[in-house]
């Protein structure tokens, strides 16, 4: 009995701990494996796995004030070797409220449903660029080893003063994952993530994920309460 009291306590007390540091279970966006989008297929670039996205997240940590970004791949990240100048990129479109469906304008029109007005772009080489297109802002490269590679997924976190608010809080923004092959064009954008039922074509922003420390403090403080109570009624 005294065994299992004392591991009632440590879970709940490990619960008041994952509570004050903000630390709670995300639940990515999934997205169909293969479905590169017809316009990159027909661009003759590579359809390595690491280039067709299958789940991603951006959580955003307001006890930390930071982001973090996750894309896992089909692939392991850093299949796809660079070829002619192009290699492998990720890259969350973020619409911090001043977002437009810019894919909309270029040749060939993709992107339906993607707003963003600033881009956080990881290479499987650790480098990352966080660019705001001049809305509170340019493009900064970050220290080296910003982004992180493991197997099949690519991630980092970001400091929320890299992405000032235009319009929206913090917690209110939304996003979308594009892995691509080079940069510049819609022809060289392999996937969204996620599309919509429409097809490859259309995709949909979503929002981050807040974390909500307040519920396992609930339960930890409830854990608590019940072993307190049980030694009680033994006294």
């Amino acid at each position: 009995m005294k065994t299992k009291l004392k591991r009632i306590h440590t879970l709940a007390a490990m619960s008041v701990l994952w509570a004050a540091s903000g630390i709670a279970a995300a639940t990515p966006i999934v997205d169909a494996v293969g479905d590169f989008l017809p316009s990159y297929i027909a661009s003759g670039r590579p359809t390595g796995a690491d280039l067709d996205a299958v789940s991603a997240d951006v959580i955003y940590h307001p006890g930390s004030h930071n982001f973090e970004f996750i894309g896992t791949m089909a692939g392991a990240i850093g299949t796809t070797l660079a070829i002619g100048g192009e290699s492998p990129q990720y890259v969350w479109g973020i619409d911090r409220g001043a977002g437009t469906e810019r894919f909309l304008a270029g040749s060939p029109s993709i992107g339906d449903g993607v707003s963003f007005d600033a881009v956080f772009i990881l290479r499987p080489n650790g480098t990352a660029t966080i660019n705001l297109f001049g809305l509170g802002g340019g493009a900064t490269n970050l220290p080296a080893a910003t982004a992180l590679v493991s197997g099949n997924t690519i991630s980092a976190f970001l400091d929320e003063s890299y992405l000032p608010t235009q319009g929206k809080s913090l917690s209110a923004y939304t996003w979308n994952l594009w892995p691509r092959f080079g940069a510049g064009k819609n022809a060289q954008i392999s996937d969204f993530a996620p599309n919509e039922a429409g097809g490859a074509r259309d995709a949909a922003n979503v929002a981050v994920t807040v974390p909500e420390p307040a519920t396992l403090g609930l339960i930890g403080l409830g854990l608590l309460g019940l072993v307190s109570g049980r030694h009680r009624a033994k006294a």
